[in-house]
């Protein structure tokens, strides 16, 4: 197991992800490309991230409440 997600760590995968791609967040974040699409497929689980329906599957950015962020720290 990895080293539990911060809220900022959360925050800023959130932010970034409808213009930047996994692999630049994973760097941003200093994260393993699976382990930020792991995290972005799971907030979108919980409804912290909304998926495209596009030919190029990607999950879009909505504004989740920073509270919501306690319960997927350590997911």
């Amino acid at each position: 197991m990895g080293k539990p997600w911060t809220g900022e760590e959360i925050s800023t995968l959130v932010s970034m992800w409808p213009n930047a791609s996994t692999s630049q967040i994973a760097t941003r974040l200093q994260r393993r490309y699976f382990c930020v699409y792991s995290k972005a497929k799971q907030l979108c689980g919980k409804g912290l991230l909304e998926a495209k329906n596009t030919k190029n599957t990607r999950l879009t950015s909505i504004k989740p409440d920073l509270k919501d962020f306690d319960k997927v720290k350590m997911d």
